[in-house]
């Protein structure tokens, strides 16, 4: 089931020199479009929503590394907003596009860590610099870049670090956030440092299992909010995309 977070190829052309994937079509644009939209509009997703598209990407993100793929590119722009409607219920989510960036752990020997940059990839990770190693951290500061973004509507700045702990993003700017989880969620995917792929997935189910519990934990108040906050946000793209077009 954790598949349907991923855009399936339906059918595939190779040639020498490039090969070509047909997928299934998504009128609804990218995670990136959606926060832009909202930034274009002096808006801000609501904190039930993020809290709602975190879970997602966590799920995603404990997919791949349990199969024991880095992404190399965790950015807004490769998961799309998928609104699936059936017997007149909406199911909303996101798939993950984009992988012709992943690392396949399989081919390295057990415990294998990298140095330097990934070519052709945004996503820079601290761990990305001379004299340093990475390993997850590529795909787990991705996350912590998008979420900061679906929050705030802007990038996410590190101050200097402190010792071994990065956890210094513009902490001023949580103080605006009504939900004490996501001092945790940055804490913890800013300072993620194991390379064995067991603490590793410890690690990303216990964030999952906090960020459930902080959705859930109300008796179910928030949950009614996200249902009414995804579908505002749906009549707010179809709005928005319909102005454009006049």
């Amino acid at each position: 089931p954790k598949l349907k977070n991923f855009i399936l190829s339906q059918e595939s052309f190779c040639f020498s020199n490039s090969s070509v994937s047909v997928m299934e079509l998504n009128n609804e644009g990218n995670l990136h479009n959606l926060i832009n939209q909202y930034q274009k509009h002096n808006r801000r997703l609501e904190e039930t929503v993020v809290l709602f598209y975190t879970l997602e990407l966590l799920v995603i993100l404990q997919t791949l590394h349990s199969a024991d793929v880095i992404h190399g590119n965790f950015t807004a722009e490769n998961f799309l907003i998928c609104t699936e409607i059936q017997h007149n219920d909406s199911t909303h989510g996101l798939k993950m596009i984009n992988f012709d960036t992943c690392i396949d752990l399989r081919k390295y020997e057990n415990g294998t860590i990298f140095k330097d940059t990934l070519a052709n990839c945004p996503v820079r990770c601290y761990e990305m610099r001379p004299g340093l190693t990475w390993k997850y951290q590529a795909d787990t500061f991705g996350l912590c870049e998008i979420i900061y973004s679906m929050l705030f509507g802007e990038s996410m700045e590190l101050k200097n670090s402190i010792g071994d702990v990065r956890q210094t993003f513009r902490v001023p700017r949580l103080e605006e956030c009504q939900n004490k989880i996501w001092e945790t969620v940055f804490s913890t995917l800013l300072n993620n440092r194991p390379v064995d792929k067991e603490n590793h997935l410890q690690q990303l189910s216990q964030l999952y299992n906090q960020c459930d519990n902080a959705l859930t934990s109300d008796g179910g108040k928030l949950l009614n909010d996200l249902q009414v906050e995804l579908a505002k946000q749906s009549l707010n793209l179809y709005i928005w995309a319909e102005n454009q077009e006049v």
